[in-house]
C-alpha cells in the first residue's frame, strides 16, 4: 500500500481534531447527585453537588426554573432560594409537587406538598393573578387548595382581590371564615345570659336579656357592677311575686 498523499494525512488529522473540540472532559460532566447539573455547573453556581435539593423545596436544583436568577431579588438564585419570588408558598407547592426528592430535607420546612395539584401558581411571580394581593395571602393555610369556605380568595383569579379576606375563626360554628356576625349565647362575666349579635360591645342588656325579657326592665346602661345591682333588683322582684 502507498503512503497517503500529505494533503490527505492533514485531512484527516483536522478533522479528527475537530470532531473533538466542544466536548467536555468525561470529569467534568460527571453529575454526582444526578439532579442534570453536572458538579461543575453547581460549583460555579454556588449549588451543593452532592445534594439534588440544595434549597430543600422539594424541587432537584436541575429542574428549579430559571435556576440561576433571582426573582425576588434577595441575592439568592432560585436554586438556593425555596420560595423564590418571596410570597410565602413554598415553591414546590406553587409547581403542584406532591412528593419531595429524596435528598430534600424535611426538617428544613421548605416543603409542602400541593394539596390541590391540578391547579398551580406561577413561582416566580408573587401575584400569580396579578390582582394586586400575593398568593400567599390569598391561601390561607398556605396549602395549595382554594377553600373558599376558610374565606380564602383564588390566587388565579383577580377579580376577587379586592373581596375582604379574613382570618380561619376558630369559634365560629362551622370553623370558618366568620364573615357574618353569629348569633351565639353569651354567658360572659357579667353573670348574665343574653343573645349576642356579635355586634354589640355596649353594656347595655341586649333585646334577649334574660331578666329584662321576664320583667320588661329598662336598660340601665350602666357598667357591669350596676347590671349586677339591677339583675339583683330583679330577683327580688321575682321572689315578691312567688311570696
Amino acid at each position: 500500500m502507498g503512503k497517503w498523499p500529505p494533503f490527505l494525512l492533514f485531512a484527516a488529522l483536522f478533522f479528527s481534531v475537530a470532531s473533538g473540540m466542544g466536548e467536555m472532559p468525561q470529569k467534568d460532566r460527571a453529575d454526582t447527585d444526578g439532579d442534570g447539573k453536572t458538579d461543575e455547573e453547581e460549583i460555579l453556581a454556588g449549588t451543593d453537588p452532592e445534594d439534588a435539593d440544595s434549597d430543600d423545596d422539594g424541587i432537584p436544583d436541575g429542574f428549579e426554573f430559571d435556576w440561576l436568577g433571582d426573582a425576588d431579588g434577595d441575592q439568592l438564585i432560585n436554586a438556593l432560594d425555596w420560595d423564590a419570588d418571596n410570597d410565602g408558598l413554598s415553591d414546590g407547592l406553587e409547581r403542584g409537587y406532591v412528593a419531595h426528592h429524596a435528598d430534600t430535607d424535611l426538617s428544613a420546612g421548605h416543603f409542602t406538598p400541593d394539596a390541590d395539584p391540578s391547579t398551580r401558581t406561577n413561582h416566580l411571580q408573587p401575584d400569580s393573578d396579578g390582582g394586586g394581593v400575593s398568593d400567599g395571602v390569598e391561601d390561607l393555610n398556605q396549602n395549595g387548595r382554594y377553600e373558599p369556605n376558610l374565606g380564602e380568595t383564588n390566587p388565579n383569579n383577580a377579580a376577587d382581590d379586592d373581596e375582604d379576606i379574613e382570618p380561619i375563626d376558630a369559634g365560629s360554628e362551622d370553623g370558618g371564615a366568620d364573615s357574618d356576625p353569629d348569633t351565639e349565647i353569651d354567658t360572659g362575666t357579667d353573670g348574665d345570659t343574653d343573645i349576642d349579635t356579635g355586634t354589640d360591645t355596649s353594656s347595655e342588656p341586649d333585646a334577649g336579656d334574660l331578666w329584662g325579657g321576664l320583667s320588661g326592665g329598662p336598660a340601665c346602661g350602666c357598667t357591669a357592677v350596676g347590671r349586677a345591682t339591677r339583675d339583683f333588683r330583679q330577683l327580688i322582684k321575682i321572689f315578691d311575686i312567688f311570696n
